[in-house]
């Protein structure tokens, strides 16, 4: 198996941060809501992609967008 150094970076930071907040989940969940509430343009949902698309399109509906390049 290939050890992508990337998706390491990722989990140790991940680790580290669960470990900030005690293992507890619910603690971590309320610092990402907190974070996300800190910085609302760096937030996606499927619906202002929804806009986005069809604005660009004209309004015509289509398959949701690609998210996978965001």
């Amino acid at each position: 198996m290939n050890h992508d150094p990337i998706v390491d970076e990722v989990r140790r930071t991940r680790q580290k941060i669960l470990e900030d907040c005690g293992g507890d989940l619910e603690r971590l969940l309320d610092r990402l809501k907190a974070a996300e509430s800190q910085d609302r343009s760096r937030v996606v949902s499927m619906d202002s992609l929804r806009r986005q698309s069809r604005s660009e399109r004209g309004g015509i509906p289509s398959a949701p967008p690609d998210v996978s390049s965001l």
